[in-house]
């Protein structure tokens, strides 16, 4: 029965692909015959070129002249592996859209992990793959654990750690290419739009090889999800400008106190209160600025190029 229904819905694998040339082929092979067994001939591969430096675009052309169901897409640079995917999602046409890695690592078998499981519940929008036999380093576990409880104290949503290998259904896809991609965080907005997300936990070929995200990228990645997703952005620089200027006024009204009322000599009484009057009023300017650019940089956002497609194959 299930096959059945499959065989009737159109499937899309996007992988976004950089420096992958000994991978490609074989991953396409796997995915191919897995494909064909699920749904028949309806089903495509969107591979997205983030600026490789090796041989990976030459492998894409060659494959979309052999495969028709194959679709090519060039970046004119490498923009990261959110924007590629994000590239490729825009060309989905399927009922059912996957995004995994193209280094071999995610599973193609586990695929029927996903399918099953959405098939199961009609209600589910996403499914994400959780890999259970993942030993990341006590850093790397450290800074994820501190990431996503900070992203859970300053965001309504309790968004778990998952992997790029998940599932979608063509609805929330086209949701979320309705949204300018300058706003889209694959890992967050559909918890923006309420869809229903979901679980399943995957094997991870080759765990021990290194990320291709180094600690600056990851960093990079981490910091960009909090502030851009979450109100971090907002709370933290007003509310620890507020506490300074909290702090100082409070200085300012104990040492006139002490002063005029007390009767204590304060060594250089003038020199503090002025020190003290200053350092409240460049915080104040400080909290008006923050405001203004907080509001500024949102308008700025929307004008950034999050990739740039140069070439397209079978499209």
């Amino acid at each position: 029965m299930e096959d059945l229904y499959l065989s009737s819905k159109k499937i899309t694998v996007v992988l976004p692909v950089y420096n992958n040339s000994g991978t490609l082929e074989k991953l396409v092979s796997k995915l191919e015959k897995y494909l064909k067994k699920k749904s028949s001939n309806k089903f495509e591969i969107i591979m997205i070129d983030d600026g490789s430096k090796d041989n990976s675009w030459n492998i894409i052309s060659n494959l979309c002249t052999k495969k028709k169901y194959i679709k090519g897409i060039k970046l004119n640079r490498n923009y990261g592996q959110h924007s590629a995917l994000l590239a490729g999602l825009r060309e989905a046409k399927g009922d059912f859209v996957f995004t995994m890695d193209a280094d071999l690592q995610d599973r193609v078998e586990d695929l029927d992990l996903f399918l099953k499981k959405m098939e199961a519940d009609p209600r589910i929008d996403i499914i994400l793959g959780v890999r259970k036999n993942y030993q990341p380093s006590f850093i790397k576990k450290l800074g994820s654990r501190l990431f996503f409880n900070l992203f859970r104290l300053f965001s309504k949503y309790q968004m778990e750690n998952s992997s790029n290998f998940r599932l979608m259904r063509s609805t929330i896809v086209c949701e979320i290419n309705n949204i300018s991609p300058q706003s889209v965080q694959l890992s967050v907005t559909p918890y923006d739009l309420g869809a229903q997300i979901d679980y399943v936990y995957v094997q991870w070929d080759n765990p021990d090889e290194a990320s291709r995200y180094t600690f600056f990228s990851s960093l990079k990645l981490a910091l960009n999800n909090l502030f851009f997703f979450t109100k971090i952005n907002i709370i933290l620089p007003i509310y620890i400008t507020i506490a300074v200027m909290i702090f100082l006024l409070g200085l300012i009204f104990y040492t006139i106190y002490i002063y005029f009322i007390i009767g204590t000599t304060v060594p250089g009484y003038y020199s503090i209160l002025l020190i003290m009057t200053a350092g409240f009023l460049i915080n104040f300017f400080l909290f008006i600025s923050v405001i203004i650019s907080i509001d500024n940089l949102n308008k700025q956002i929307g004008k950034v190029s999050v990739y740039n497609v140069q070439r397209r194959l079978n499209h």
